[in-house]
Parts: C-alpha cells; structure tokens; sequence
C-alpha cells in the first residue's frame, strides 16, 4: 500500500579542491530538506520519513543530490511535481539569509557533537598520511559552514538544480507507473 520515489540530481566529481563547493551543496541539502518535510510531509500528510541525501565520493564517482520519499501510491505524481517545484524555487535563488541561517545553527552544531567522538577522528585520521586533504578538511569546516554567504549557496542551487533530476517510483506490484518524468 506504499510507494517510494527517488527523486535525483547529478552532481560533479569530488576533487579537494571543490570540498567549499561540497559544503555549499551540503548546506544546500539542509535547505531543500527542510522545505521537503515542510511541505511534501505536512502539506499533503503523506510520508514521514522524506529524507535528503548528498553523497559525494572521494577519487570516485560523480556526487548526486537525493530526495526519498515514502508516499501511498495514488500521490506518488503530485509528490514529483512538488519536490521539482520546490527544487525550481531553489535553483531561481530564493533562499534567503535568515532560512539559512536557520539552517546552518544545526548543521554546526551536529558537526561540532560528532567532531567529539573517536568515530570522527578515526575517520578523519584513517588514511590521512596518504591523503593530506582530509586534515585540512577537519581544520576548515567550522570556518567554511559558518562562512559560506546565502549567495554561494543560492549559485550552487542555480547550478545543480536547474537540470532536470532522474525520478524513479517503487510502486506495489500490479500498478502501473504514473510519473511523468517531465513534470508536465
């Protein structure tokens, strides 16, 4: 009686020299997730568990933005088309300075509670001798989370979420498809 749909966007190699840029989309996800819930859970009550994701891999892949979320399957279109608008609104530069910085107060202080556990350091200290960039990582992110301006982050939605995103329905079995990739 349940649907999931995945709702994503491409992202771009990770290299060290694009981690600003990796925390741009991160405070970016916040954004996004924070609109999601707000309107695709309580707007339409359907899912309660929508859930942004930005994973970006290291020397691998390309990165990629995810929305997922658990719907009944007769909303699954109407949970597309909201989630494609509210990344429109997004990539038209409409976020503004207090929601972010709504926004940022959590994320830091999320960082700063997980930088006091061991799972942290060894992560941060696993394989850092081959890959200098993952000390620096841990001594710049207090300082670009707090510094990243609305505006950056607006151009980062400008950039990513402009493009169409990949949409895929998990739907019971015997129904049919209803998304309309294009959104139209």
């Amino acid at each position: 009686s349940k649907a999931g749909v995945l709702v994503v966007w491409p992202m771009f190699v990770w290299t060290p020299e694009r981690q600003r840029e990796v925390r741009a989309v991160t405070l970016l996800r916040e954004v996004l997730s924070d609109r999601v819930r707000r309107i695709v859970r309580e707007k339409f009550g359907q899912t309660y568990t929508p859930e942004v994701s930005y994973v970006t891999e290291r020397g691998g892949d390309e990165g990629a933005l995810t929305v997922a979320i658990e719907t009944h399957p007769d909303a699954v279109q109407e949970v597309v088309d909201e989630v494609r608008s509210i990344a429109r609104g997004l990539s038209l530069g409409d976020i503004a300075a207090d929601e972010l910085e709504r926004i940022r107060k959590p994320l830091l202080d999320d960082t700063a509670h997980r930088r006091e556990t061991a799972g942290w350091w060894l992560n941060t200290l696993d394989g850092s001798f081959a890959d200098p960039y993952k000390l620096a990582q841990a001594r710049t992110w207090q300082a670009d989370y707090s510094s990243i301006p609305v505006g950056e982050v607006n151009r980062v939605a400008r950039r990513w979420l402009a493009r169409d995103p990949m949409i895929a329905a998990a739907l019971p079995e015997g129904l049919a498809a209803p998304v309309n990739p294009s959104g139209s």
